[in-house]
């Protein structure tokens, strides 16, 4: 794992995420015990104050350290594999259809809550599905540099996404698939019987097939 350009990547995240109301410009306004630290701006007309970026460089360092121990703990590692999780809306077909022979994405989460589906697509015919894919990998399938800077970033970008990466020639086995309508958003997720035991290999891939229509 490259320390380095993970620390990189999230100074350069963290910098340019610093609005007055953004974490970062708060925690940098406790360190310079501001006042009120939620009303300080450290930019200024040339830019990001010095300070500002050094300050942001050093918390992007301590950060990593402890994501990489939170990580550790997080995700569940037994016998060499990983298991995770991915939220789908999809169409009637796609449960009901072949899996193997299309790609199924490299956005997963290690926390089933946090597996949710943000995008709807037209499922086609019929109501949309809102379903969770349990998927086993292997640690060597996942991309640790982009999901390190993911969980450190999130909080600071995009609120608690809690996401695993992976990369695109991970194999990933399908452990289960629970599934509701896409509008019955309070129900709980029912499993899908035939995926419990059939053992599906499918790649992760860049992007979800077509012509399922389902949601990324």
């Amino acid at each position: 794992m490259k320390r380095s350009f993970i620390s990189n990547s999230i100074d350069y995240n963290l910098v340019t995420h610093n609005s007055v109301d953004s974490l970062i410009s708060y925690e940098y306004g406790c360190h310079i015990g501001a006042d009120d630290p939620t009303s300080v701006d450290p930019n200024t007309k040339d830019g990001v104050s010095a300070d500002f970026a050094e300050f942001a460089t050093y918390r992007a360092k301590d950060l990593v350290e402890e994501k990489i121990t939170a990580l550790a703990q997080a995700i569940d590692e037994n016998d060499d594999t990983i298991c995770l999780y991915r939220g789908l809306y999809v169409s009637q077909e796609w449960i009901e259809g072949d899996l193997s022979d299309r790609p199924i994405g490299m956005c997963w989460s290690w926390d089933y809550e946090f597996a949710i589906a943000h995008h709807m697509a037209d499922p086609g015919n019929g109501e949309p599905i809102d379903v969770r894919v349990v998927g086993l990998v292997k640690p060597s399938d996942i991309d640790w540099n982009a999901t390190v800077i993911l969980a450190v970033t999130d909080e600071y970008v995009t609120g608690e996404e809690r996401e695993v990466r992976l990369r695109p020639d991970a194999r990933i086995a399908i452990a289960g698939v629970d599934w509701r309508p896409a509008s019955c958003d309070n129900d709980p997720f029912e499993p899908v019987p035939r995926f419990e035991t059939c053992g599906i290999l499918i790649d992760a891939g860049t992007t979800v097939a077509s012509p399922l229509k389902m949601g990324i």
